[in-house]
């Protein structure tokens, strides 16, 4: 379904890639706590074939591992700090 955030998304995807020389493609997502909200790509997934990237791209993450990990030790530190959970129990 297109709708106006939809295609304003999708448009700042299409910006984003043009105003860059290496990144080729690029593949978002938004969710709220009711499911997903919008899906988009732009670009190419290979350079020499010039094949589209689309939502279903597997893309290697490489190290943001570490920032996903951060991120989630943080939410356990913040939900500690605010005793809705316990560390110890």
């Amino acid at each position: 379904m297109t709708t106006p955030t939809n295609y304003c998304l999708s448009g700042t995807l299409d910006t984003l890639l043009s105003e860059t020389s290496f990144v080729p493609g690029v593949v978002a997502a938004v969710a709220d706590r009711n499911g997903l909200l919008y899906a988009g790509a732009a670009g190419v997934r290979d350079t020499d074939t010039g094949i589209a990237m689309d939502t279903k791209t597997i893309i290697a993450i490489a190290s943001m591992t570490k920032a996903i990990t951060t991120t989630a030790l943080y939410s356990v530190l913040l939900c500690v700090e605010y005793v809705l959970l316990s560390l110890w129990a």
